[in-house]
């Protein structure tokens, strides 16, 4: 009796909203303001934004904050206005709400917090009202004429209406509900989990110690909370979240990402006009927003927000080139420095300086990123890599100055004048330049955008080795991997757990190179009725497996799975998170399962390989005829011919070292405890689990 009456209260209540719903009756209304609202806990909630003392500022900082963004709404204002297509003209997002709620807050613990602000962001999160969206009924719905499948409703949601002429309105109007009601839930969700300044806090810090040096894209020194958005917050609190360590942590930071989606999803043409008080142009940190997201997403264990981040990754390219952040001149030649300059000059010219290298880097991330999520969709890449005229980022201890003396000293001692990407391509791939003439210095960051270069350009070359117009052979691709190994494997201004990584994800773009990862993987989980989305791509041809993992291809790309499972056993725990770790420990996992599915546990291997040279073998003619060449070796172990006292790799015991890895970064990246899954059911299939 109990559960029913509580089932007619629930119909009711739900009958009653969506009545309100249909007829845009807005009964609670504010006694303040008199705007309308919906829902009583809506009402709640804008209620507390006038719960702010009047009687002026608190602090100087206060004003000062009120003043910069009336500075910064002046020069959004100031902008080309924007065409109808591209932004609506509503806003539905305040950037920077100063928001305070005495009675939310613990003074002591606020004190102990290394960033007080946070909890003027939990404030802001318990307020946050997203159910007044952008009058979409205003759009024109006569301009699209009917068509035969609007006669059946397309969804449950769309009703039917007997008069074609409105019934582009009642679609849309359909849809405004529906966002409308899935923007409260989140906020509902986000407002009954119970976040606390002390978990905002903790997250920010762990996102700045531990996911920040692996993936350099904001400048930490020059950081100043109240300049961030709340949806850039909010995402990098989310990655926070990951390093935790808890459960609920990691619940709550889902939840803090789905704000920040439905935030940008509702309000990017507002966002995309803020500008921080050293921008040089606006919509940098919506670029970010949307980088800091999709990495979230793209790693998440929820198959969801994997399939969001692949849609939508795209969004960002075309966001940073309508705000005009590719307009980036060189700055040092705009830069002098003068040792008698004041403190509060050379502070000036260091957060400017700051603010156009996070442009930069935030251009950059989104090339890591497209690599990144190619390598999960097993489609190209959606940008050209290699075209564009960007310049390289600064080197790792210019970057991490912690003041602005310092990072002058570094400046004046470096370089006047930065590489471009497109001349590194250019280099890497032409046949008349030797690896010296790359230089001793390659910054963390631009090895990883140049090695995701080289795999936009791996996934736009066929497979077959056929010429693409626009795109460089094979041939041209292996011979600036090649040169890029020594590159890196030789530079003075990297540490040695940075080259560590690097070359796991120059292995892992090996092995894809070598047998087309995604189709194998597919084809091995298709043959054995294992279930994996963790991958897509193509699913032909068919595959032979006895014939094809006694090949040179698959021999290959096992190399490359043995040099992962050495580095992967080198790198220590501060450095296994990066975001390319779990595909590259996958995607040796899995051929390891093949090689074992196939009866093959134990295999000789050579006792060096020069990878420089041994990329340029031509897999399908190699041959093992030349016998004082250096890679003989190589060549006898690609054709099966390797024999003698050489080193014997244990695939049974060796797989195991994959497993431990996957389930240990399932802590932080929920996308390897589906990695980890795919094993052992590959391993478990023949007994071997």
């Amino acid at each position: 009796m109990g559960d029913w009456c509580f089932f007619q209260r629930h119909e009711r209540s739900r009958t009653e909203f969506q009545a309100q719903y249909n007829t845009g009756t807005r009964p609670f209304v504010c006694e303040t303001c008199s705007r309308g609202f919906t829902r009583n806990d809506s009402l709640t909630r804008h209620m507390r934004r006038h719960e702010r003392p009047a009687q002026g500022y608190n602090t100087d900082s206060e004003r000062r904050l009120d003043l910069t963004l009336e500075a910064a709404n002046a020069d959004a204002s100031s902008l080309p206005p924007s065409t109808d297509e591209l932004a609506p003209s509503i806003s539905t997002y305040t950037p920077m709400a100063d928001i305070h709620n005495e009675s939310l807050l613990d003074p002591a613990e606020t004190m102990s917090l290394n960033w007080p602000d946070s909890a003027d962001l939990l404030t802001s999160i318990l307020a946050a009202d997203f159910t007044n969206l952008p009058a979409l009924e205003a759009l024109p719905s006569q301009a699209v004429a009917p068509t035969e499948s609007e006669h059946t409703p397309l969804s449950p949601w769309l009703t039917a209406d007997g008069d074609k002429q409105h019934r582009g309105t009642r679609a849309v109007k359909n849809l405004t509900e529906m966002i409308t009601s899935l923007s409260a839930d989140v906020t509902s969700e986000a407002q009954t989990t119970g976040f606390t300044t002390v978990f905002l806090d903790g997250c920010l810090h762990m996102f700045f110690k531990q996911f920040l040096p692996s993936f350099p894209v904001v400048h930490a020194a020059t950081f100043v909370f109240k300049d961030w958005t709340h949806p850039l917050l909010l995402n990098a609190i989310a990655l926070g979240s990951l390093f935790m360590g808890k459960r609920d942590y990691l619940l709550k930071g889902e939840i803090l990402w789905r704000l920040a989606h439905t935030a940008v999803a509702t309000s990017w043409h507002t966002l995309i006009k803020h500008r921080s008080p050293y921008d040089t142009c606006s919509g940098i940190q919506l670029v970010l927003t949307a980088l800091l997201g999709q990495i979230y997403a793209m790693l998440s264990e929820n198959i969801t927000l994997r399939t969001t981040a692949q849609v939508f990754h795209s969004l960002g390219f075309f966001w940073a080139r309508w705000s005009g952040m590719y307009e980036l001149e060189d700055q040092e030649e705009i830069m002098p420095f003068d040792f008698l300059d004041s403190h509060d000059v050379l502070e000036r010219k260091w957060r400017v300086w700051a603010a156009r290298e996070t442009q930069l880097r935030a251009l950059l991330g989104h090339y890591v990123l497209d690599g990144q999520i190619s390598t999960y969709s097993g489609g190209p890449t959606c940008q050209r890599h290699t075209s564009h005229s960007l310049p390289m980022p600064a080197e790792a201890d210019i970057f991490e100055a912690t003041d602005a003396e310092t990072w002058r000293d570094k400046m004046i001692a470096r370089c006047p004048r930065r590489q471009e990407f497109s001349q590194l391509f250019s280099s890497a791939m032409s046949e008349n330049v030797h690896v010296r003439h790359l230089g001793s210095s390659l910054a963390f960051l631009t090895a990883s955008v140049t090695l995701e270069g080289f795999k936009s350009l791996m996934a736009e070359s066929p497979v077959s080795g056929m010429n693409v117009i626009g795109v460089p052979s094979r041939l041209d691709i292996s011979r600036g991997l090649a040169r890029f190994y020594l590159f890196a494997d030789q530079s003075l201004s990297m540490s040695e757990m940075n080259k560590r990584v690097i070359l796991l994800r120059w292995h892992t773009i090996g092995l894809d190179s070598a047998i087309d990862f995604n189709w194998f993987c597919r084809k091995l989980c298709q043959q054995y009725n294992v279930e994996q989305r963790v991958v897509g791509g193509r699913k032909k041809p068919m595959l032979d497996f006895e014939s094809w993992f006694r090949g040179p291809k698959a021999r290959m790309g096992l190399l490359h799975a043995m040099s992962i499972r050495e580095i992967i056993q080198e790198i220590p725990a501060s450095h296994a998170h990066t975001i390319n770790a779990p595909m590259a420990v996958f995607s040796a996992g899995i051929l390891y399962c093949g090689f074992l599915l196939a009866g093959i546990s134990t295999i000789l291997r050579p006792d060096q390989c020069n990878w420089d040279s041994v990329l340029l073998l031509n897999i399908d003619t190699v041959s093992e005829s030349i016998e004082h060449d250096s890679d003989t070796q190589v060549r006898q172990y690609l054709t099966g011919t390797l024999s003698g006292g050489q080193r014997q790799e244990n695939l049974l015991y060796e797989v195991n070292v994959f497993l431990t890895f996957l389930e240990s970064l399932g802590r932080v990246w929920g996308v390897s405890t589906h990695m980890h899954k795919v094993l052992e059911q590959l391993l478990s299939t023949c007994g071997l689990g």
